[in-house]
């Protein structure tokens, strides 16, 4: 049977155990009706009976017993019924006492209250006590037993005993913990604080900043992370009279490492790459990968991104082929395993995209409603003029004129309508026109609404975007505007990511610097990059930009040193575009991708 029939047959239970011919009882359902529904759900558990059936397909693993719940409630019914519903709680003042409150049925003619320090044996004990009761005198942060007697005659009946810790002791909580969970989720827990107005859960992955969350709550699920990533978790307690220090350090990693690092994927072989080969993977604020040729023509990358897809999701992608001469006609085919069953299928062929001599292949993936979440495999095939092979290709002798190249994709669930990651704006003066770019957001579609206005205006020019960048003429928006975009899902328009540009955006000139004639290895960084130039070229100054505008770092150059070491270290994972200039006033932009 399922709920049609196990729900009727609960209510009736209930219903039944309800009408207990039990005074005591009844006189508790009057004074407290929430402790009643707790001690008829209490004997309900406690006579279950149990059924290997029911072992995994239910929480408790047992059936009704109404006869037995009706015993075990009469068994236990008297007719002096202990107080019910007993907590403490500090006053919210700067004492350390308590305030107590609980339940008496009409049948209690007097109440008592006991209490001692915890562990050791004797009571204090104060007589003739009502709700709501002050307990005044105690020490501060101090653990102790308290406990009610109700008397409806010469005999008491005890209350469960309640221990609790006076106010004036802001610690960390007992048993504080960390688990992942499916779909990019920890879930955090402790044992609450009587003396806690809120806790503050610290997190991060990486060297990314931390992540605060404050709540009342003493279980909290931090959502929207990074699948297969090691997460720092900290946690504070915030007291009336301040807080602690973030302590209690957790290391979580999330789940969803999936088949892209575990799984034995076709290898490829028989290419050749001595006169083409793959320079560049750019998937914008998800993946950026420049390279060189690698060993037999074939390079597993495994996980080197640095945000997120979501289902639903369109992204743009650039493909760059590099070559030892002037350059060939190439053609790419992209695969990603989006069920994750270690192949790539037909179905699977998510990109065909030729590239011009010179020039790069661009286009779009869409991620299936219906993928798998976790790390996926993606395939990049490169042949010379036409891909002539499926997603597993197999040759000798360098059969195939081209490269191939494995990747990660990370796809996490969509959470509400966030902003894009990053948003920058570069002018280019000779054109007059400022090109604003933002990361693909963790939402479906490729739909974003765009503002922008002067900082001292009230209103905006608003312009809906498909697509990752806008461009704006006759217009430098890097001169004291604000510019916004958000994510459009469902039609609609999300929370805006905000920045506010005072002449302190990437710039373009009329005249830049010859690209040939400086350098920026390695690329992505790990802890430093080599700025490097060669003459004619006079360098006097160089800038980082993060994604966001803001200039992060700025420095005057000696050009005789003909090289500068830039401490990437000490700058979080991500996108950056360096800026050097000359004595000329020639400048020229490289981004910069920090792991």
């Amino acid at each position: 049977y399922g709920t049609s029939f196990a729900t009727p047959a609960v209510t009736g239970a209930f219903g039944l155990l309800y009408s207990a011919p039990c005074a005591g009882f009844g006189r508790l359902l009057r004074s407290d009706p929430a402790a009643a529904a707790r001690q008829l759900r209490d004997v309900v558990f406690a006579t279950l009976r149990p059924l290997p059936t029911l072992r995994e397909t239910t929480v408790t693993g047992g059936a009704l017993d109404i006869g037995g719940a009706m015993g075990l409630l009469m068994v236990g019914c008297n007719e002096c019924v202990p107080p019910t519903s007993f907590t403490a709680a500090p006053p919210g003042d700067a004492s350390s006492d308590l305030i107590l409150n609980w339940n008496t049925t009409n049948a209690t003619t007097r109440t008592e209250l006991r209490y001692r320090v915890s562990g050791e044996t004797e009571w204090t004990v104060v007589t003739g006590v009502t709700s709501p009761y002050r307990l005044t005198g105690l020490p501060t942060c101090s653990e102790y037993d308290l406990q009610l007697a109700g008397y409806c005659g010469d005999t008491p009946a005890l209350s469960p005993l309640l221990t609790v810790e006076t106010p004036g002791c802001c610690r960390l909580p007992d048993e504080y913990r960390v688990s992942a969970l499916a779909g990019g989720r920890i879930a955090a827990e402790w044992a609450p604080l009587l003396n806690a107005e809120s806790y503050t859960l610290r997190y991060r992955t990486g060297e990314e900043d931390w992540t605060e969350l404050t709540t009342t709550e003493f279980r909290v699920e931090l959502t929207g992370l990074r699948n297969c990533r090691p997460y720092e978790v900290e946690l504070r307690t915030n007291c009336a009279g301040g807080a602690t220090r973030f302590q209690g350090r957790r290391v979580q990693k999330t789940l969803g490492c999936g088949v892209c690092l575990d799984a034995d994927y076709c290898l490829p072989t028989g290419f050749g790459n001595e006169q083409e080969w793959i320079a560049r993977l750019e998937i914008p604020g998800i993946l950026d990968v420049s390279s060189e040729r690698e060993v037999d023509g074939y390079r597993n990358f495994g996980d080197e991104t640095v945000a997120s897809m979501v289902p639903g999701g369109i992204y743009p992608v650039t493909l760059t082929p590099g070559y030892r001469g002037s350059g060939f006609t190439q053609d790419f085919h992209m695969y990603v395993d989006w069920n994750q069953d270690g192949t790539f299928s037909d179905n699977e062929l998510v990109l065909q995209q030729p590239a011009g001599r010179g020039e790069s292949a661009s286009g779009t993936i869409t991620v299936p409603e219906d993928s798998s979440l976790g790390l996926t495999r993606m395939r990049v095939i490169m042949q010379f003029t036409t891909v002539r092979t499926g997603p597993c290709p197999a040759g000798s002798n360098q059969q195939y004129s081209g490269e191939v190249e494995d990747y990660c994709l990370d796809v996490t669930p969509a959470r509400g309508c966030p902003p894009p990651p990053t948003l920058a704006a570069v002018y280019d003066e000779g054109a007059d026109v400022t090109t604003i770019s933002w990361g693909a957001s963790a939402t479906p579609g490729n739909s974003y609404r765009l503002r922008y206005r002067p900082v001292d205006a009230e209103t905006y020019t608003e312009s809906t975007v498909e697509g990752l960048t806008y461009a704006v003429e006759q217009l430098n928006l890097c001169s004291s505007y604000e510019v916004q975009v958000a994510s459009r899902c469902d039609g609609e328009s999300g929370d805006y990511r905000t920045v506010v540009f005072g002449d302190n955006c990437v710039s373009t000139r009329p005249e830049s610097l010859p690209e040939t004639a400086w350098s920026l290895s390695p690329n992505p960084a790990g802890d430093y990059t080599d700025l490097r130039w060669s003459a004619p070229l006079i360098p006097t100054y160089a800038a980082v930009y993060a994604a966001d505008g803001r200039r992060v770092l700025e420095v005057s150059l000696d050009p005789a040193a003909r090289a500068w070491r830039l401490r990437t270290a000490r700058l979080p994972a991500g996108v950056y575009v360096l800026q050097l200039r000359d004595g000329a006033g020639r400048s020229g932009s490289r981004r910069l991708v920090v792991r």
